[in-house]
């Protein structure tokens, strides 16, 4: 459980630190996409710890969700879904970050909707995605501007 928060805390932050890169490019569809992407991967990672820490509950059968808690479920989810493309949209637009990472940030929720396998294969995508994203901001010079080179960035 506290590497999962860990986790969660650090998708979170990822998300601010790629909107914050690609801000001055976005302009308000990307502020509106960052937004909205980062309440409803707010909203999934409670859904996730709730049904985590009842989980023996829900898969013993003795668990019988009132209909409000399986409408947030949906809302958090498909809201996630449509706001994850939304959010990999303007990261395409930006071209700051890599294309695939941001395709790959696309199509990782939709896998959540297929069988387990699928939905295992949508996690590892999805955390690819970030960390192709997150070399990206490694390698960015302190002001935000271009990557710094292999040459640049060894010691004197």
């Amino acid at each position: 459980m506290p590497s999962e928060i860990f986790a969660e805390i650090m998708t979170l932050l990822a998300l601010v630190a790629v909107f914050a890169v690609q801000a001055h490019v976005v302009k308000r569809f990307g502020f509106f996409s960052f937004v909205s992407n980062f309440i409803f991967t707010t909203m999934m990672i409670g859904v996730n710890s709730f049904a985590f820490l009842y989980e023996d509950m829900i898969l013993g059968g003795r668990f019988d969700p009132p209909p409000v808690m399986m409408i947030i479920f949906m809302v958090a989810l498909f809201g996630w879904i449509l706001t994850s493309v939304l959010f990999g949209i303007s990261i395409m637009r930006a071209r700051v970050m890599p294309r695939w990472a941001a395709i790959a940030f696309m199509i990782a929720p939709l896998l959540n909707l297929a069988p387990n396998p699928f939905y295992l294969i949508g996690a590892v995508l999805l955390g690819a995605s970030l960390i192709g994203m997150g070399m990206v901001l490694w390698r960015l010079t302190p002001d935000g501007g271009t990557p710094v080179s292999e040459e640049e960035s060894k010691p004197a």
